[in-house]
Parts: structure tokens; C-alpha cells; sequence
């Protein structure tokens, strides 16, 4: 279902493409003695439509309301922060969200944050964790951002492998060729992992 999800996306973004160029060149091309106005009209449309904005349009959809959420249990504790796993009030579905320990008070740490997030929305593939949404605040209303993202059940490879240390060779690979995948994928969008290891692999 991921992997639809994931191609289905990309032919949307390409159709797009395609028919955005298929209405520029009628536009233009249609008809002749119109061309002159027409350039302008396309002018006006390009400078109307921002793509900067269309991107800050879209983190913005990310914030989250933690109200609506639930605290079940904390699953994680690591440098960077705590990871809870929490239930959207109301339904049975279950995320995990991870409350930076580093407050964000300043501009320029909001900004950072800001950044990452929107680096992190902007990653769409099978072996890399979905976002689903981001706080300025936590579960407690202080000012130490959330970051809320789809929930691995079976926990992570490091405790997997502890409690099966004669985990065949086989899965080993497919384990392997998603992590290739995934630091694949975060490459090509200009982003470093920086802290790659089996705790921080996470299996569905």
C-alpha cells in the first residue's frame, strides 16, 4: 500500500507537469495576434503565483492540534529527545511523537526547527518515516517542539536482532536494501541522516 501510495504520487506530480505545459503552449500558441496579451497574462500568472508561498501554504497544513492526541506510553528515549506513542482521540489510529528536549524559544531555533520540518514533508518514500504533523509546543503546553510521524510497530532492528540474534540472512538483506533506499532517497533532497544506526532503523 506504501509503495501504490509513493507511485501514485509521482505520475499525479507528473501529469501536472504535463498538462501545466500542455496549457501554456495553447495558450500561446492558439492563436497568433493574441500572443503579445497572452505573454502578459502568463506574466501576471507567474508573478501571482509564488511558489514560495505555495510552500509555506503547505507546512503550514502540518500543525498539528495536540489536544486532539493522546499519551499511551513512551517508546523511546534518545539524544535528541523522548518519543511517545500517542492515539488520535476519538479513532484507533496510533503515532509516534517525538518532543525535542532543547527549548525553542529564540527566532532563529524556531526557524531551524521550521526548516527541518519542512525538509522532513518534503521526503515521500516507502522506507522513510511519514510525517504527519509538528507543534511548536509538547504534550504540556512548554515550549519544546513535537514532531508527530507515522508509528513502527515491530520497534527497531537493534531490539529485534537482541531478541532474535539467529535472524535469518534473508531478511537481514531486505532490512538492508530499505535502509539503501531510504538514505538513498534523503540524499537526493540535500539531507544527512547524521545518526544512522540500528536503534534508529524502525520496522513496520
Amino acid at each position: 500500500l506504501k509503495l501504490f501510495k509513493y507511485y501514485f504520487l509521482n505520475i499525479r506530480n507528473v501529469f501536472f507537469f504535463i498538462t501545466h505545459e500542455w496549457i501554456f503552449h495553447q495558450i500561446v500558441w492558439s492563436n497568433s495576434k493574441r500572443l503579445n496579451s497572452n505573454l502578459k497574462s502568463i506574466k501576471k500568472l507567474n508573478k501571482n503565483f509564488d511558489f514560495n508561498n505555495l510552500k509555506d501554504m503547505m507546512i503550514q497544513n502540518y500543525i498539528e492540534d495536540l489536544d486532539k492526541y493522546q499519551i499511551q506510553e513512551k517508546i523511546g528515549v534518545g539524544s535528541y529527545g523522548v518519543v511517545y506513542l500517542i492515539k488520535k482521540i476519538g479513532t484507533d489510529e496510533l503515532y509516534a511523537a517525538k518532543v525535542t528536549k532543547v527549548e525553542c524559544l529564540k527566532v532563529q531555533d524556531q526557524k531551524s526547527f521550521l526548516k527541518e520540518v519542512t525538509a522532513f514533508s518534503r521526503v515521500k518514500n516507502p522506507a522513510v518515516l511519514s510525517l504527519i504533523g509538528f507543534n511548536f509546543l509538547n504534550f504540556r503546553k512548554e515550549h519544546f517542539p513535537t514532531i508527530i510521524t507515522e508509528y513502527m510497530p515491530n520497534s527497531s532492528v537493534d531490539k529485534l536482532l537482541i531478541k532474535y540474534p539467529n535472524f535469518p540472512s534473508s531478511k537481514r538483506y531486505i532490512i538492508l536494501l530499505g535502509i539503501a533506499i531510504g538514505m538513498e532517497c534523503l540524499h537526493s533532497h540535500g539531507i544527512i541522516h547524521r545518526d544512522l544506526k540500528p536503534a534508529n532503523v524502525l520496522l513496520d
